[in-house]
């Protein structure tokens, strides 16, 4: 039992254990959350449920066969069904069958339902790939997120070990008369208040753990540990595109659209099969069967028997022979393989069945297939018009991205030689503690600018590639 427990423990603590001794790649990240996400798996059972109908509706051409058994037992009058008999007898009844039906026109809907199962399960694989492709979408965010505030983080962390230097150079200047107490005072304010800024970064690489913790379904994101981009990562330059141009060349291999153009060509089938209701039904029909009685005799065979039947004017008796027969003293009741094979019934035969009123219920289900066909297609150009403007949004994005990047970088470079100018000035008497700080706290925010303008560029750059590709590398 003990070892069965330490099992039990090992088994759930293993993936936590794992995700705390290695960091995950976006990959990894990504196959873990296609492995757990419950869209996912709904959506894969969806298609399942697809491949069953399509199994339903590839055998709806061949023909049905079904069986039938009864064994009843009859009290009070009532009719032998083998011999046709009515009585007052208490008798056992028993009956055994088979039949089958084979369509042979139901007005196409068959072949349209099978059309239709096909299509379906077409929209259902290229649903999966559309709700993969948004989790993709949603878990490179969240992981660039991360990225983005653990570096953030390292610029508070380096602010603050900057600070706490001055904090110790301007306690010695202080101890020998060089500077006064109040710019003691102002350098350790500003230590607290950069230890403030230390704190919100944390909390902010906190939310963003998880966000992205909830996206892979961990329970625990404290153990998730990520791997950093590696310096070559690719990136492609698109502002010589157009939205046009990338709606174009997206649109061909985007599941979102395929699904929902299948799903109109499924609405199409559906109306055709609806329309075949109205046909008359051919089926060709047989069957098999044979049934039992306790109150049929067991007849061993005839004899003849002379009977008296009148008698002469001179009163001489006439007599007949007739022959009858004899029911076996041993074996009263027929026994049931014989009565089985005697009382085989068979018939072939064709069947139409032509729908002459149906209380309108076929004509309003041709009208609802009709309007879930407008309803397809408004959802097709919705969805046609949705990735357009898809589009156009991460275009200008990313135009946006590539000159915030530029702009930062070189604000950042500005404000790191100001920087360091200031502190220079700064060593040799020329500025006083307010002024260094203002020029430290300006490098420092450009700092912050840049990474989040190069990370921002970066998701930017790899949405326009999953749109064209439907694969982001990172």
């Amino acid at each position: 039992m003990i070892k069965f427990a330490v099992w039990t423990i090992a088994f759930f603590l293993c993936p936590h254990m794992l995700l705390a001794q290695r960091p995950l790649d976006f990959q990894a990240c990504l196959e873990l959350a296609n492995s757990r996400n419950l869209n996912v798996k709904q959506a894969v059972l969806n298609k399942q449920r697809a491949e069953s109908q399509l199994n339903v509706a590839r055998y709806a051409f061949s023909p049905s066969l079904n069986g039938q058994f009864g064994y009843t037992f009859n009290f009070g009058l009532n009719i032998d069904p083998v011999r046709n008999v009515i009585g007052r007898e208490t008798r056992q009844i028993g009956n055994i069958g088979l039949n089958t039906q084979w369509v042979l026109f139901d007005g196409w809907q068959n072949f349209n339902n099978l059309k239709r199962t096909e299509l379906n399960l077409q929209a259902e694989t290229e649903n999966i790939e559309s709700i993969k492709n948004d989790l993709t979408l949603n878990v490179a965010q969240a992981y660039l997120q991360v990225l983005v505030n653990e570096e953030l983080k390292r610029v508070a962390q380096q602010q603050l070990s900057l600070t706490d230097k001055q904090v110790k150079r301007t306690e010695e200047l202080v101890k020998s008369g060089i500077l006064p107490d109040v710019n003691l005072q102002e350098i350790q304010a500003q230590y607290y208040r950069e230890q403030q800024n230390l704190v919100l970064a944390e909390n902010n690489l906190d939310i963003a753990r998880v966000q992205l913790a909830n996206l892979l379904m961990l329970n625990d994101f404290e153990d998730l540990q990520i791997k950093p981009l590696p310096a070559d990562i690719p990136l492609n330059d698109y502002s010589t595109y157009s939205p046009s141009d990338i709606y174009r060349e997206a649109a061909e291999n985007n599941p979102t659209l395929k699904t929902a153009q299948l799903r109109e060509a499924v609405s199409e089938y559906e109306v055709k099969q609806a329309i075949g209701t109205r046909f008359p039904l051919i089926a060709l029909v047989a069957g098999i069967s044979t049934n039992y009685a306790n109150s049929v005799p067991n007849i061993k065979g005839n004899e003849n028997v002379t009977i008296p039947i009148g008698i002469t004017q001179d009163g001489v008796p006439v007599f007949t022979t007739i022959s009858q027969p004899v029911i076996d003293s041993e074996r009263p009741i027929k026994p049931f393989n014989a009565q089985v094979v005697d009382n085989i019934n068979e018939f072939l035969g064709i069947s139409i069945q032509i729908p002459l009123w149906s209380r309108y219920q076929i004509s309003n289900t041709v009208n609802n297939a009709r309007i879930n066909l407008e309803l397809s297609r408004l959802n097709y150009t919705q969805a046609q018009i949705s990735f357009y403007q898809n589009i156009q949004q991460a275009h200008a994005q990313f135009l946006a991205s590539k000159a915030g990047l530029d702009a930062a970088t070189k604000a950042e470079r500005a404000a790191k030689t100001a920087y360091e100018n200031a502190e220079q000035r700064f060593n040799n008497g020329l500025l006083d503690q307010v002024q260094l700080e203002t020029f430290k706290i300006n490098f420092s925010n450009a700092q912050s600018q840049r990474i989040r303008a190069q990370y921002e560029y970066i998701l930017r750059s790899k949405i326009i590639e999953f749109l064209l590709t439907n694969n982001i590398t990172l």
